[in-house]
């Protein structure tokens, strides 16, 4: 809850293990290894949620069978852990968006 995940170029894996770029630890419905995947893609500048090893990955409410481009604020939900996609590179900043 409240964490942040600092996403880097490439493929960052999701899943429980300490293996993850993105931990997500405490989540029954995360498998261990590679649940889903953010992928980074510089060129483009732009993010995108695909999935992995896992299922029941969900994009705004609706469940996802292929990757997806993410947009500012997004809802990536797996289980009961909601993930908010927020662009910090795009000039966002907690205390501006989220009143932090």
């Amino acid at each position: 809850r409240g964490r942040n995940y600092p996403v880097k170029d490439k493929v960052n894996t999701i899943g429980a293990s300490a293996k993850n770029d993105i931990r997500i630890n405490r989540e029954p419905a995360i498998m261990a290894d590679n649940h889903a995947n953010i992928v980074y893609n510089k060129d483009r500048s732009e993010c995108a949620v695909r999935i992995g090893t896992g299922s029941n990955i969900r994009l705004n409410g609706k469940y996802i069978d292929r990757a997806q481009v993410l947009k500012k604020f997004d809802i990536i939900m797996i289980g009961n852990t909601q993930l908010v996609y927020a662009p910090f590179s795009e000039g966002l900043g907690w205390k501006r968006n989220f009143g932090l």
